[in-house]
């Protein structure tokens, strides 16, 4: 399932990895890819970032 059906979050860098569906509530775990720009004497570079979600929708 995609974020944009699920909790409408249109970011393609969000990736869900796992769906429960409570009696009250649905949880969410997701991952967030992203990537961070740096520049460095006129040197531009990323490096990825990736965080762990966990969404809890009522």
């Amino acid at each position: 399932m995609n974020t944009t059906e699920l909790i409408g979050i249109k970011d393609p860098n969000i990736i869900t990895s796992l769906v429960f569906e409570k009696d009250i509530y649905i949880e969410v775990q997701a991952k967030l890819e992203r990537q961070l720009y740096y520049v460095c004497r006129n040197v531009a570079f990323s490096l990825p970032i990736k965080s762990t979600l966990l969404l809890a929708l009522t």
